[in-house]
């Protein structure tokens, strides 16, 4: 959740950035501590922003993959690319 979290912090103000951070830093074997910051990033575009940036580097992959002659190499790094943004985690 590396992404999701970089940016809803950098929407937020230099202190609950700090409260956020120190939470999980303190806390982020503990489940329990760190759920409502899971939900913090759910409920403020963490996660659809992550997405869309998932979303436009699939895409560009691919354009940069059209450009080479069709190989099993080729196909296999498109597999790699549809697989890796359509899996469910």
């Amino acid at each position: 959740m590396t992404l999701p979290l970089i940016h809803v912090l950098s929407q937020q103000s230099p202190a609950k950035r700090k409260q956020i951070l120190s939470t999980i830093k303190k806390h982020h074997k503990n489940g329990k501590k760190i759920a409502p910051i899971v939900e913090f990033v759910k409920e403020n575009g963490g996660i659809d922003y992550a997405r869309t940036k998932m979303t436009e580097y699939r895409d560009k992959a691919l354009s940069i993959l059209s450009t080479f002659p069709g190989s099993d190499a080729r196909d296999g790094l498109e597999e790699l690319v549809h697989y890796t943004t359509t899996r469910k985690i």
